[in-house]
């Protein structure tokens, strides 16, 4: 059986700028799932010159780009469109077609390039910043396990893309874009937790050897945030027998936290969830699971920082079996 085929329409008002290259990055980003389409409410007829020379200059097919009415959608032959991305405030606040079947509707506000008057370098540095948040955040859509999950957790994830493309500032440089959205695509953080008979020793031997202070310090724990590697190291002395404490994955969002969970659900892993849970002076929302060898994993997405360890526990589970469901057992972490 052949994998769906999404189709996706872009929609911004006068359909010359920001919904066309939104539906070439699509088209070539989609490695043959998505299909991607654009039109606008009220389109001005022709491609703003400006827009089909970036994308050409970027290697997009620009032969069958044109500026089109919505209300091509809308006949009975027209695609069956999955997903609608409104590109711009005013035509998100248009009364909107009825369009045929239930498409999943998201908006992200992009900056109109073409009400952008200045001198001709800096319009084209202009377009090409457009450009370059319209891949980023299409990026983040394609990564999504779309199959995996409902309308309603496909709604929250497409709403949150535009607040996590917000998190990183963009620029214009070509090589510097494909090192950020290698970092959007890559939040995710490894995490190490140790426990320590003496916690002044080694703070001194981790910070010799990442070659950083911790970032956060206290008593009875320290914590560092390192970006190569991209790991988040902590150490306690809580009382327990030193060595590895447990493992995890720390995310930076909402959307990435619940991939996570689909993943491990899945793969039919035993899970044990946490909301809001307080521990290493944070509080986080969190799944637990275990790997063959006993050990214990987190993914956490962590909501504040607290003035307090919290509590001192890790969810035990035993090991993945296709027979037994997880127990939970609590025990010092």
């Amino acid at each position: 059986m052949s994998e769906k085929v999404y189709n996706v329409l872009f929609v911004c008002t006068w359909n010359s700028a920001r919904s066309i290259m939104a539906e070439a990055i699509l088209n070539q980003m989609g490695n043959g799932r998505f299909r991607a389409f654009s039109a606008g409410s009220h389109p001005i007829g022709e491609v703003n010159p400006m827009t089909l020379t970036l994308l050409q200059g970027l290697n997009h097919d620009t032969k069958t780009l044109r500026s089109k009415h919505w209300d091509e959608f809308m006949v009975a032959d027209a695609p069956r469109l999955d997903f609608i991305f409104t590109v711009c405030d005013k035509a998100a606040g248009e009364p909107c077609p009825r369009w045929p079947g239930k498409p999943i509707r998201s908006h992200w506000d992009v900056d109109d390039p073409v009400r952008f008057f200045v001198n001709e370098e800096k319009r084209q540095k202009f377009f090409f910043n457009t450009y370059l948040q319209l891949k980023r955040r299409i990026s983040l859509f394609c990564s999504l396990p779309i199959i995996q999950l409902d309308a309603m957790a496909i709604q929250q994830y497409l709403n949150d893309i535009e607040r996590v493309d917000s998190m990183a500032i963009l620029s214009c440089q070509p090589a510097n874009f494909i090192d950020q959205l290698t970092g959007a695509l890559t939040m995710k953080r490894f995490h190490i937790h140790i426990a320590v008979d003496s916690l002044e020793q080694n703070i001194r031997f981790y910070s010799a050897l990442f070659q950083a202070e911790p970032s956060v310090r206290e008593t009875d724990y320290a914590k560092w945030m390192l970006d190569d590697p991209r790991i988040n190291f902590a150490i306690s002395n809580r009382g327990r027998k030193p060595g590895l404490d447990h493992l995890g994955i720390q995310v930076e969002s909402d959307m990435e936290l619940e991939a996570v969970q689909q993943g491990l659900t899945s793969a039919a892993l035993p899970i044990v969830e946490q909301k809001q849970a307080s521990c290493c002076y944070a509080q986080s929302d969190k799944y637990w699971t275990v790997d063959p060898q006993g050990i214990a994993w987190e993914a956490f997405y962590s909501l504040q920082a607290i003035p307090m360890f919290g509590e001192d526990e890790v969810i035990q589970l035993e090991p993945v079996s296709t027979c037994c469901k997880p127990s939970k057992d609590n025990t010092t972490c």
